[in-house]
């Protein structure tokens, strides 16, 4: 896959254990402004409402892409005023990153 074919991560509902983080009443809500200016995010973080997830399967974790996902929740966390945060699923062999406020 090249460069300009990056893979597109579905967004999904929220695993158990990260709705236990969420305020009931706010899941589905915190529609962010799409960014302007990335043509291809690697990542779906600004189409992630409350409540909301996309998964990264083991099979597409390299060496170093753990790290630079734990950043790029980090600096989006930040530049988009939101929580996000990493949960790791062994049993089912991804890592979720869901959207809690």
């Amino acid at each position: 896959m090249s460069k300009k074919e990056l893979k597109q991560y579905a967004i999904i509902g929220s695993s158990p254990v990260a709705l236990e983080q969420v305020s009931k009443h706010l899941i589905g809500t915190g529609q962010l402004e799409q960014s302007k200016g990335i043509r291809s995010p690697k990542y779906p973080f600004c189409k992630l409402l409350i409540g909301e997830s996309f998964t990264v399967p083991y099979d597409d974790l390299q060496p170093g892409t753990m790290s630079s996902l734990r950043s790029s929740v980090c600096f989006q966390s930040k530049r988009l005023s939101c929580t996000f945060k990493i949960f790791i699923h062994d049993e089912y062999k991804c890592v979720e990153i869901a959207r809690l406020k």
